[in-house]
């Protein structure tokens, strides 16, 4: 019976496929290094497009908060993990005789077995997680999906600041348009008074 079951656990434990699960924090980057943003940040106070949770949900802010908050949502898409995970080949080869559907379906069961999980109620950072049958080549792939993660959410931000950028030239369009009418109207009302003021005079 002894011998039996050693057997058995010996060919179960070959038969078993490796699985291994790694976990690392993830944290967002120190303020200071965004300190180079305060201008636009005061920028975007005086127009009155500063994001707020309150007054301005919609509102736009560079700090280590917001960009962190970019880089969350970017890796909890999953197309970056799809992107990197299609290009592996022990991925290819699970799904290379699946259809166009159930392989983005596989590439999605996939990339969820890398998990960005929030803090913990008394933890102060995130959770970066993976389980994969290859640590070294799990390891490889959770790099890829941040450097892509990362430029990703480094486009994103420049192309938010090339939108305020442009909204911002737009509003400043408006206004001077609009001073320049006020300014318009001010020297043709002044040209009237002066007008009556010296029709008045001859008149005198």
């Amino acid at each position: 019976t002894t011998f039996v079951a050693a057997l058995l656990g010996i060919t179960f434990s070959f038969v078993q496929p490796n699985s291994y699960q790694v976990s690392t924090p993830i944290q967002n980057g120190k303020q200071s290094v965004f300190l180079s943003y305060t201008s636009l940040n005061d920028l975007l106070k005086d127009k009155g497009l500063l994001f707020d949770s309150e007054k301005n949900s919609n509102g736009y802010s560079f700090n280590s908060v917001a960009v962190f908050e970019m880089f969350v949502a970017e890796f909890n898409d999953y197309e970056e993990m799809i992107n990197v995970l299609s290009d592996n080949y022990f991925v290819k080869q699970s799904i290379e005789d699946l259809d166009e559907t159930d392989k983005r379906r596989a590439l999605i069961n996939f990339a969820k077995s890398f998990a960005l999980k929030p803090p913990s109620k008394n933890g102060e950072n995130w959770l970066l997680s993976f389980e994969w049958h290859d640590n070294l080549e799990g390891a490889r792939l959770l790099d890829d999906a941040i450097q892509q993660t990362l430029i990703n959410t480094q486009k994103t931000t420049k192309d938010n600041i090339d939108h305020l950028a442009s909204s911002v030239d737009m509003r400043n369009s408006f206004e001077l348009d609009k001073v320049r009418n006020d300014l318009s109207i001010i020297k043709l009302n002044q040209v009237d008074r002066d007008k009556k003021q010296i029709q008045y005079l001859m008149e005198q």
